[in-house]
């Protein structure tokens, strides 16, 4: 199993990552099943490009972004899975150490 090693440079890029998400995110309404068959809407598809790229292009098994709303409950974008040797797709519980 591969050792990831998270220097402050990918910290940061992560966090900027989370936050651009999180602002796209923002002001886009309505909710339906997405391609990753956790909920998110309609209008986050280049959201959940971004997130898959994003995922892609970085030594990650797997992305997951929860996007909050006011008091709604929050979107679920995810892409790729729980570790790099297939591990379990990823939803709402993910949890990683």
């Amino acid at each position: 199993m591969p050792q990831i090693q998270i220097d402050r440079r990918r910290f940061l890029a992560g966090l900027g990552a989370s936050s651009a998400l999180a602002l796209a995110g923002c002001a886009m309404p309505g909710t339906t099943g997405s391609a990753s068959g956790v909920a998110a809407p309609d209008s986050w598809a280049a959201t959940e490009v971004f997130l898959s790229n994003y995922r892609t292009t970085k030594p990650l098994p797997g992305a997951l972004a929860a996007i909050g709303r006011g008091m709604e409950a929050p979107a679920y974008l995810a892409s790729g899975t729980s570790a790099f040797n297939g591990g379990s797709p990823l939803g709402r519980d993910t949890l990683w150490r």
